[in-house]
């Protein structure tokens, strides 16, 4: 499948509380840049604190302005019946696919066992993430064995890892597919046969993400290069002002509102805020 650029879209906060009635302009400002889809309640979009119910009515939003557009739901839960509820949940919104998380903090004495459960019993095509953040990172081999489970179709893989990449590709079934998981490694990863960005860079910069993705397809392979180094350039300039903030700083200067981070003390003085306007300035992005 040809997943292309798609949006890890953030949930919007105001003094720690998420504030939904933002997600129809955040999202209206992505479709209107070409974006292919989104990634709901991602762990780097800021959604762990949400409740099971917030996690809901955050997709139902994102859900009603997506416009036939691929949509995913993130589903990080301990708990087997959580996990397909929200599955559920998310097929009945509009969900074309869900996306099932390692477990965080600590690994299940039989993980397998977990994934073929859920590939199973899951109304809707399946895909695996990997992300360091939560802590108990699949090997290689891992990967390859649940990528062999029916239900599942495709990878995201945010291990920032080459060589553990280059391994799963080696392992997995041809047909099963590898999206990115980080703006560092959209050009890495579609060299080695991957058709997809979940994207964090996307929501300020929607324009930097979709036409590297034009690149690669079209295999303009030194264009997308060079895009890729800008890439991480602003990505270097967003991360250095925090988990979030400094991606929803720049959404605002580009006229988006995208809440607050959902820890008020990670917020930007004016000071901080002018700072970067300047940086992106430099960087012709704003």
């Amino acid at each position: 499948m040809n997943w292309g650029a798609i949006s890890e879209i953030y949930v919007p906060y105001r003094d720690g509380k998420a504030e939904f009635s933002l997600v129809r302009d955040m999202v209206g400002f992505l479709n209107e840049k070409g974006v292919r889809g989104y990634f709901v309640n991602g762990v780097g979009a800021e959604a762990l604190p949400l409740s099971k119910e917030e996690r809901m009515r955050m997709f139902e939003k994102v859900a009603e302005e997506a416009k036939g557009r691929i949509l995913i739901q993130n589903i990080t839960e301990y708990s087997l019946d959580r996990t397909l509820e929200l599955a559920r949940h998310a097929k009945n919104t509009g969900a074309t696919h869900v996306l099932i998380s390692q477990l965080p903090v600590y690994s299940l004495r039989d993980p397998m066992r977990f994934y073929l459960e859920v590939s199973e019993k899951s109304e809707l095509p399946v895909i695996l993430y990997n992300e360091k953040l939560l802590g108990s990172v699949f090997s290689p081999t891992q990967v390859a064995a649940i990528l062999n489970m029916k239900g599942f179709v495709g990878y995201k893989d945010s291990t920032r890892d080459i060589s553990h990449l280059q391994e799963v590709v080696s392992l997995k079934p041809k047909e099963k597919d590898i999206i990115a998981g980080s703006d560092s490694m959209i050009y890495v990863t579609y060299l080695l046969g991957g058709s997809g960005i979940v994207s964090l860079v996307i929501n300020p910069f929607p324009e930097l993400i979709v036409k590297i993705v034009e690149e690669l397809e079209g295999k303009n392979y030194q264009k997308a290069l060079e895009l890729q180094m800008k890439i991480n350039e602003v990505r270097e300039v967003l991360k250095s002002y925090g988990f979030s903030e400094g991606y929803r700083e720049a959404c605002r200067l580009r006229g988006v509102d995208c809440g607050d981070p959902f820890l008020t003390t990670e917020k930007l003085n004016r000071a901080q805020i002018e700072e970067l306007s300047q940086k992106l300035r430099l960087l012709n992005l704003i």
